[in-house]
């Protein structure tokens, strides 16, 4: 960002702070906050500006409407998720064994001419889609959408992000809409995550997911110089996966999920419950950060930013918790916002 950067390293941060304090404070004005911090040169201090005094308020504004990308956020959010996944390992805790993924729209402004319209969330907008650790209740992977936009498309680019930062998820607590045969398959077969979601009661088994039909597409195979005679049905169906058959193991493992919850039907009911804190998370984050009910101005580029920047906030209470020796309720903001 700056050619000289250690001339002016204390300046940028304090820079970052501010925009971190307009995330936690809910006000997205800087013309608001600046002048707060102008007459409260004690709260200045404290965002680190050499002796309370803040630079030109065109400065402040550059930084944090041109200077900050979306491309240097997301790579601020990904620093945040590793260190806060090395200071976890420290008490023996890990980061993103059990996730939850969901969509959350992101209300556009009014008259936002950038926004398209949904039918099913009834607003003008876009979305972001976002993976949260579960037992640490912190957000660890985001993609940017539109509205009308599938949000399965980000399944397998998030446990893409957790294989290059050695996150292992095993679990991963998806809606419906995330379950198609390929997502079960990538998920299982490339990443060793089971997906986890609701049994639908009209679902029914799929033939070309049963053991019999497996055995039978794997026969067919005789000739590849990977073929070997076996009864190992993992090995037929990682043979399978390889050569393409994704819908087929992916229908295999749903086949098997749907015979355990007949056999377990208090599992479903597990499921459904435990699905809700992803729900829980996206409410929070509206609720108590003004995830996107303040957006600083219209345009999807602002919407983004904000909401992202929403998440890093998150990112960044949790991680001060950590190296302070907390290892629990991570996510939680309301005694900075209250």
């Amino acid at each position: 960002m700056y050619p000289r950067f250690e001339r002016i390293e204390e300046s940028v941060y304090a820079r970052t702070r501010v925009y971190l304090y307009m995330i936690l404070t809910n006000n997205r004005k800087i013309t608001v906050v600046y002048r707060d911090l102008k007459t409260n040169p004690d709260q200045a201090e404290l965002l680190e500006f050499k002796d309370g005094k803040l630079p030109a308020y065109e400065t402040i504004r550059d930084f944090i409407n041109n200077r900050l990308t979306e491309e240097m956020e997301e790579e601020l959010f990904n620093f945040l998720v590793k260190e806060i996944q090395f200071e976890l390992k420290k008490y023996n805790e890990t980061l993103g064994e059990e996730t939850g993924e969901d969509s959350t729209p992101i209300q556009a402004k009014r008259y936002d001419k950038e926004a398209k319209y949904s039918k099913y969330y009834k607003m003008k907008g876009w979305k972001k889609d976002i993976t949260i650790d579960l037992k640490h209740k912190i957000p660890i992977a985001y993609s940017n959408l539109e509205i009308n936009q599938d949000e399965a498309k980000c399944l397998i680019p998030s446990l893409e992000k957790f294989k290059k930062i050695n996150i292992h998820c095993k679990l991963n607590k998806v809606d419906n809409g995330y379950s198609d045969l390929e997502n079960i398959a990538h998920a299982k077969m490339k990443y060793n995550t089971d997906l986890h979601y609701r049994i639908q009661e009209n679902w029914v088994m799929r033939m070309d997911g049963t053991e019999e039909e497996i055995k039978r597409i794997y026969q067919k195979h005789w000739q590849d110089e990977n073929f070997r005679v076996t009864d190992d049905i993992d090995y037929m169906l990682r043979f399978l996966y390889n050569i393409g058959y994704f819908e087929a193991v992916g229908a295999y493992y749903r086949n098997q999920k749907m015979l355990d919850y007949q056999n377990e039907p208090l599992k479903n009911k597990k499921m459904i419950n435990e699905r809700s804190k992803s729900e829980w998370f996206n409410f929070y984050i509206k609720e108590h950060l003004g995830f996107d009910v303040i957006l600083p101005k219209k345009g999807k580029k602002a919407a983004f930013r904000s909401t992202t920047m929403c998440l890093i906030g998150i990112l960044t209470a949790a991680l001060i918790r950590v190296q302070n020796g907390v290892t629990d309720n991570l996510g939680s903001t309301v005694f900075l916002t209250s």
